[in-house]
């Protein structure tokens, strides 16, 4: 369906507003900043060598070269993902749970099948037949054909503890939902030892009682933030630093980097730049080590509560199938500090993929334009910056890759002939001017221009007695809106036309980061003869007008784009990133 934008008054006096200072949320609810810098990630070529052949293990070699790495400030979540946590996104979104909520049910089928095919073999030898074979039962396979048809709860008493059998797309799938995004094994590795190079966070040799490993004789998860020992600490500026008596009460803590459950990341598992393979003495031999590394697989970091001490190195890179779920995978996530810049490459890759954009066109994820905020609550136990978020909302404006246009007249004219795309619109927030459901929607351009005019149909030329004259001209219907304004153009994934709003004319300027203004307008009046004249009085609503920039063909250059969106009053207010 077709909604026409509301947002008929004057542009300029819609956005001539003054914005009243804002107090934003600074980033995800509980999580821990951390100071961008270039950072050393790997171990050295030495050390390598010498645990190779002290240890007699070839996938040593995947922590080898050493090397640099620059990464902008980020958050870092202060826990591994927890139950509850993950509960929150499967009741809101009804995917999947982790199979190990319903051992219950599983353990009845396995056993009803059981006793079905203990039956049918006990028959089979009764009446003198052949023994029918029968698959193995397969715990994952059952519950994945399942699982929407039985009852499923969190494990009693596991509410704070790590969340685990969850496939890298389940992690994904969390993240996205939570506005958030995989843990990379860089910023892993920077939020356990920061610029220092030791090999675990408290220190290069191993305690017992810092993390949750086979030395710790536990044997299972425990809840999150337990080892307080083995804590990373971070200071007011986003530095790892150690922590002391002096600076105890500024610090912020992460725990578990080392141990507890292996963590998803986002990372593939390739060979770290300029890799060699490692010549060392294998069983005695020389023999040039490479490990099986595969783009495919993700990098799982921290090991778990069944590993080794050595496997819950900082450095550690176990290549993992991202299909594996098993009773010690888990996730944790991590954030840019740039709105929206977190579930950017998800709405292309998810909601808008090349398959389904206009002329395959190109968008620049970089360059978001957004606005956000969590809903989020304290959850059962944990560490004090520990929280269970609720929901993620955003508006977001990502802009095309490039228009190859030069010049606004250039432009206009263009666009006149066909709109231009400028860029996707994404909302989980419902618009009321212009209409729009929370979505993905592709954006185009067209310039205002003369009503365009064309001889009738050549069929219809021939009139009947009494019409009027043959040849008439008459307005095409090409647009459903007023062609001779400037109009945003919102169209969704099948290419349709869905709804419009009108706008200022875009200005060429220099590049640079675009920006988000939000006014609250107040309901209007109008008198009876406005009324009777058919005017449609204007709602009380929240503006939010989106500049962003369409790069033209020139360098360094683009179209700045104002793009006011109206929601209901009330809606996006002083508690919004922006």
């Amino acid at each position: 369906m077709i909604r026409q934008s509301l947002l008929t008054a004057p542009v300029l006096s819609l956005l001539a507003f003054s914005t009243a200072p804002v107090v934003a949320q600074e980033g995800p609810p509980g999580m821990v900043r951390i100071q961008g810098d270039r950072y050393e990630i790997g171990a050295d070529k030495d050390y390598v060598k010498e645990m190779i052949e002290k240890l007699q293990l070839r996938p040593l070699a995947s922590e080898y070269p050493k090397h640099e790495v620059k990464l902008d400030d980020f958050y870092y979540m202060p826990t591994e993902v927890t139950n509850e946590q993950f509960a929150a996104f499967i009741e809101a979104t009804g995917s999947e749970p982790p199979m190990s909520w319903g051992k219950a049910a599983i353990d009845a089928a396995g056993l009803a099948y059981a006793t079905e095919t203990g039956k049918a073999k006990k028959d089979a030898r009764d009446a003198g037949q052949p023994i029918p074979k029968f698959d193995e039962f397969k715990d994952s396979a059952w519950w994945g054909k399942n699982w929407k048809d039985v009852d499923w709860a969190v494990p009693e008493g596991l509410a704070n503890h790590p969340v685990v059998y969850i496939t890298h797309d389940q992690a994904e799938a969390y993240a996205r939902w939570a506005g958030l995004r995989l843990i990379s094994e860089e910023e892993h590795q920077v939020a356990g030892r920061g610029s220092e190079d030791r090999l675990y966070p408290w220190g290069d040799e191993f305690v017992v009682g810092a993390a949750n490993c086979v030395e710790a004789r536990v044997g299972k998860t425990t809840p999150v933030g337990s080892y307080e020992k083995g804590a990373s600490w971070v200071d007011a500026k986003g530095r790892v630093v150690e922590k002391t008596d002096k600076n105890a009460d500024e610090l912020q803590p992460i725990y578990d980097l080392s141990g507890s459950v292996w963590e998803w990341t986002r990372s593939p598992f390739k060979a770290y730049p300029k890799f060699k393979p490692l010549e060392v003495k294998i069983q005695g031999s020389k023999e040039k080590v490479t490990p099986e590394f595969d783009a495919d697989h993700r990098v799982a970091v921290s090991g778990d509560f069944g590993s080794p001490s050595l496997a819950t190195r900082l450095t550690t890179r176990r290549g993992t199938a991202r299909w594996q779920a098993t009773s010690a995978m888990g996730m944790r996530c991590s954030a840019s500090t740039i709105p929206g810049l977190d579930i950017a490459d998800s709405i292309l890759r998810m909601d808008l993929p090349t398959s389904k954009r206009p002329d395959n066109t190109n968008y620049a994820p970089s360059q978001i334009v957004a606005i956000d905020r969590w809903i989020s609550e304290r959850g059962t136990g944990g560490p004090d910056n520990y929280r269970v978020i609720k929901s993620y909302e955003y508006l977001a404006m990502i802009p095309v890759e490039e228009t190859r246009i030069g010049g606004v007249p250039s432009l206009k004219n263009k666009s006149v002939e066909l709109p231009v795309q400028v860029g996707a619109f994404s909302t989980t927030v419902p618009l009321i001017e212009p209409a729009l459901e929370p979505g993905t929607y592709t954006v185009a351009y067209r310039a205002g221009s003369k009503p365009i005019v064309v001889a009738p149909p050549k069929d219809k030329q021939d009139k009947e007695e009494g019409d009027e004259e043959a040849g008439d001209e008459v307005e095409e219907p090409m647009f459903p809106f007023d062609v001779t304004r400037e109009t945003l153009i919102f169209s969704n994934t099948q290419g349709e036309i869905v709804a419009w709003v009108y706008c200022e004319e875009p200005e060429e300027i220099r590049l640079a980061p675009g920006r988000v203004a939000v006014h609250q307008r107040e309901a209007e009046e109008l008198s009876k003869r406005e009324l009777d004249a058919g005017k449609v009085p204007k709602p009380a609503a929240t503006i939010v007008t989106m500049h962003f920039l369409a790069p033209s063909k020139k360098r360094n250059q683009g179209f700045e784009f104002q793009l006011p969106l109206a929601t209901a009053a009330g809606s996006v207010d002083s508690t919004w990133r922006k």
